[in-house]
């Protein structure tokens, strides 16, 4: 678990170095959850029972070399969790592995109904004066103005209107939505902002309770927090408190302004497939 959220493009398989001296090592991929901050290797096959194999985490030593930063390039520094070491595999063993649980996927609907209650009340992203032009109130909405569209407040590269893929200076031309990507998607970072938005679910999480991580979320230290407000992130987190506006427009005094973690999952779930909205 890392302390800041990552540059997405240097959590990469080749971040990690895996060697063994008796025997090939798998091919690995990588997955970063942005809502806790966690970095999983995935090796695509198993590794050989009874063998010791050795594991670095990368520190990049120069721009353009393998290794993990921070969002706003900081190189990974060492800490109290050792970057390398060794392990050894535990014989073979003849049990399958037990089947994960069947996961209901999210679709548009899905996250569309959860902005339409935290986001989409008054006049802050729903059908009248959208702020930043973004509507959340339905599919529809979503498809013509979030989705692959880039964030206003970021849209400050070289072509108005066009996504960057990998900007210099990460945040710039990023997409609303981003689809295939949470961790490149400023909508996602503007709901990191508040802290409110990572309680556990109350009520009406019965959809999804199968989705990875639904009940557990980390919210951003409040150093962090300023430190995206400083990099890229613009103006406050969604959704507003009651009785707040944004560019003036109105909004519906207590009305629900805050998401929770299982909505969380639901949205970087619905990234992650790529937004299915059939």
């Amino acid at each position: 678990m890392l302390d800041r959220p990552l540059l997405p493009v240097s959590a990469v398989r080749q971040a990690l170095v895996v060697s063994t001296g008796d025997a090939g090592v798998p091919s690995v991929s990588p997955h970063y959850d942005l809502l806790t901050r966690e970095l999983v290797f995935r090796f695509a096959a198993r590794l050989s029972a009874g063998t010791l194999y050795r594991v670095e985490l990368l520190v990049p030593q120069a721009l353009g070399k393998p290794g993990l930063r921070a969002f706003d390039g900081a190189p990974l520094a060492p800490g109290p969790v050792p970057l390398a070491f060794n392990f050894v595999t535990a014989g073979a063993r003849s049990r399958r592995p037990a089947s994960p649980p069947v996961e209901v996927e999210p679709n548009c609907a899905d996250v569309a109904a959860i902005f339409r209650t935290a986001c989409a009340g008054g006049c802050c992203h729903g059908k009248l004066a959208p702020a930043m032009g973004l509507r959340l109130g339905d599919e529809d909405d979503l498809v013509r103005t979030a989705l692959g569209k880039v964030a206003r407040q970021t849209d400050t590269g070289g072509s108005i209107g066009v996504p960057s893929v990998s900007p210099a200076r990460f945040g710039v031309a990023m997409p609303i939505l981003d689809p295939g990507s949470p961790a490149t998607s400023y909508l996602v970072y503007k709901l990191l902002l508040r802290s409110e938005n990572f309680a556990p679910c109350a009520s009406g999480c019965d959809a999804f309770p199968a989705l990875p991580g639904a009940d557990r979320c980390l919210p951003l230290s409040a150093v962090e927090r300023e430190r995206l407000r400083e990099w890229f992130v613009r103006g406050e987190g969604m959704p507003l408190d009651p009785g707040r506006t944004v560019d003036g427009a109105c909004d519906d005094l207590g009305v629900q302004r805050h998401l929770d973690c299982a909505s969380l999952r639901v949205l970087t779930r619905f990234l992650e497939n790529g937004t299915r909205c059939d």
